[in-house]
């Protein structure tokens, strides 16, 4: 009886670096998205959402138009 595993063909190592690198790859890809992170905001009663950044400067505007 044959082993199940013996009719498919095992990846040579030429496959295994390929698969390898292009992980790394996306790893590091996504590692300089998060360098850079871009948070978002959904205000009280808001449909859509902001950059904190965006939501923060314009607190910090409204504040020192009160004062």
């Amino acid at each position: 009886m044959n082993d199940l595993n013996s009719s498919k063909k095992s990846p040579n190592l030429e496959e295994v670096l390929s698969i390898a690198f292009k992980e790394i790859r996306e790893l590091k890809d996504e590692v300089e998205r998060l360098k850079s992170p871009s948070l978002m905001y959904r205000r009280p009663g808001a449909d859509a959402h902001e950059k904190i950044t965006d939501y923060l400067d314009d607190v910090d505007k409204r504040l020192k138009k009160l004062e």
